[in-house]
């Protein structure tokens, strides 16, 4: 299915090379850093997925699925400037590389750039739609930040990464929606889909930290615990921990040990096995969901239903680790 998207995301890519060309020289080397890695296109996939259900115009779709991926990696730039991430996707991070003042400036510049593209569509829905996205994801980091060291609910983490990760998928499928025609209110549904999309895909994420090595995982296994923010697989542990075990863990100081010893006990208590349930949940929803849509208003989402499960068994094998 995805294969079929190869014309559209060549297309994609190629409005992204052409950011990168059309940068000052002297500003080029932090932006490539991120950019020229462009990860599996997930966004755009769904976006141009979505616009295909409709009035289909591939020069729309292209664009405004372009302006989202340089949006999604804004945002990974300044992810990175936040968690002290020294790697992305694979390779050093643009703060690890040049420093902190310089990749603020290149997730800057990148932004603006997403929306320079969108403009070339004249269209001022589109454009706030995209603005106000960010928005959301922009309050799901400051609440995540707001909630460092904190015992989360399970409802206040979803209501987090519904935000800071579901959020740009929610755009993806509302925004191929609206580029096709679709009407709002269907929109709209599509991206309460998108959001389940992202959430899922933030749970499956958690977990690496607690079924892969560092080397495999490509990312640093011990991060989020000292930095405080309490993911899927250890809150739903903290849950089961009737001896209370895990608190007190995770009020102790934080050396290597005492990491070691929360993740083992995460993983004895089942954390990861509930927390990946909680995922397949919502894998289900979004299939169901979908085909249901697709039920009452006669449009024929079939291709985004395939697409969709294409997406989660990339997500369920691990592929898709940034």
């Amino acid at each position: 299915m995805i294969e079929q998207l190869k014309s559209e995301m060549n297309g994609v890519k190629a409005i992204i090379d052409d950011f990168l060309q059309d940068s000052d020289p002297l500003i080029r080397p932090p932006i490539t850093q991120t950019v020229q890695n462009k990860g599996k296109l997930l966004r755009p996939i769904l976006l141009v997925l979505t616009a295909r259900c409709g009035d289909y115009d591939e020069k729309s779709a292209v664009t405004a699925a372009a302006a989202l991926e340089l949006m999604h990696i804004a945002s990974l730039i300044h992810d990175d400037i936040v968690d002290d991430g020294l790697k992305r996707r694979g390779t050093v991070s643009v703060q690890s590389k040049f420093g902190k003042d310089a990749a603020v400036y290149a997730g800057d510049y990148t932004l603006s750039k997403s929306i320079s593209v969108l403009s070339q569509l004249n269209d001022i829905t589109l454009i706030k739609m995209f603005v106000e996205a960010m928005g959301n994801v922009c309050q799901g980091e400051l609440r995540q930040h707001a909630c460092r060291h904190k015992v989360l609910s399970t409802q206040e983490y979803i209501k987090i990464v519904s935000n800071k990760t579901g959020e740009l998928f929610g755009l993806s499928l509302e925004a191929g929606g609206y580029v096709a025609g679709i009407e709002d209110k269907v929109c709209r549904e599509l991206r309460n889909i998108g959001r389940m999309v992202g959430i899922a895909y933030q749970i499956y994420d958690d977990c690496l930290d607690y079924t892969f090595t560092k080397s495999k995982a490509l990312k640093d296994t011990h991060k989020d615990i000292i930095q405080g923010s309490f993911t899927a697989p250890l809150l739903c542990a903290i849950e089961l921990d009737t001896e209370g075990k895990l608190k007190k863990l995770l009020n102790a100081s934080m050396t290597e040990e005492v990491i070691e010893e929360i993740q083992q006990t995460v993983i004895d208590l089942g954390g990861p096995d509930i927390a990946m349930k909680h995922a397949l949940d919502y894998f289900n929803k979004i299939t169901e969901n979908t085909r249901e849509l697709s039920r009452q208003t006669d449009i024929d989402f079939s291709e985004l239903v395939e697409g969709l499960i294409s997406i989660i068994k990339m997500i369920k094998n691990a592929i898709l680790l940034s």
